[in-house]
């Protein structure tokens, strides 16, 4: 009778496993950090961590290819969990997923339109049918290739894969440019920064996304209180201006960082 009840339990998890990851149309999110992503995978997967703020250090969801058009564009969906960076604008409760366009790859390098080429949602908000034609059109899509238009990244390597810089040089740049974040704006008692790089461009400047959350008794005070913000620092040259700016709506980040960019003169790097 134990044994006919374990089954029973056992088969009726999976199947409301199976129908949430159905409902939110990221099935399978894995917890934690599982195995890297492989094949072609990795390609699509390089895009989504350099443009994307947190998925380098999200939760892994299977990536899956939507579409593609006649000159081999993906359209493409990944999951990477509930980053705080979004808690402002959807809540603290739903995971985060995005649609990304890759233009080109090969063995080598990821090609793509920087800053253009994702749109961010929830499960449960889903996205809109208008939302991803534009993300095409923004894309070119079933268009001739346009390299001059694009960014390229050379594939991150398997064991890299949950962040974009090896462990050592992220510890050592995320702290200084947290003292620096930290002499611009002032932090409650109960306030913690935390830090996360994402990009550098040809000037050796690092672009990182700030996250500043209020804690209590070992808890979040309230997602509403969370802020963010982007940061342009240079640990190179002290006498670089550190340029900060709150992020105003995290469901629009790719605007904001384009512009972002294009107010500090960034120059890409490939």
């Amino acid at each position: 009778m134990r044994i006919k009840m374990t089954i029973k339990r056992s088969f009726c998890l999976l199947l409301m496993l199976v129908i949430s990851g159905s409902i939110c149309g990221c099935f399978p999110i894995s917890m934690g950090r599982p195995g890297p992503y492989t094949d072609n995978e990795t390609a699509l997967y390089t895009i989504a961590a350099y443009s994307i703020p947190g998925v380098a250090g999200g939760i892994r969801a299977k990536i899956e290819v939507l579409e593609e058009d006649s000159f081999g564009r993906v359209l493409f969906q990944i999951g990477f969990g509930s980053d705080p960076l979004y808690y402002q604008r959807f809540g603290d409760q739903g995971n985060m997923c995005a649609l990304v366009v890759c233009q080109h790859r090969d063995d080598q390098k990821v090609y793509y339109y920087e800053d253009d080429c994702f749109i961010v949602y929830t499960d449960a908000e889903r996205f809109s049918t208008m939302e991803q034609e534009q993300l095409k059109a923004n894309n070119d899509w079933n268009l001739p290739l346009d390299y001059d238009k694009m960014r390229e990244k050379r594939i991150i390597a398997k064991e890299r894969q949950g962040y974009t810089y090896s462990t050592d040089q992220r510890k050592i740049e995320t702290g200084k440019a947290k003292d620096a974040f930290l002499e611009q704006i002032h932090l409650d008692e109960e306030e913690y920064a935390f830090l996360e790089l994402l990009d550098n461009d040809n000037q050796g400047r690092k672009l990182l996304f700030v996250v500043v959350e209020q804690f209590k008794d070992g808890g979040v005070v309230d997602a509403s209180s969370v802020r963010s913000f982007l940061e342009i620092f240079d640990s190179n040259n002290p006498n670089e201006q550190v340029v900060i700016e709150e992020i105003s709506d995290p469901k629009y980040i790719g605007n904001e960082i384009k512009a972002f960019k294009q107010q500090n003169n960034w120059m890409r790097q490939d």
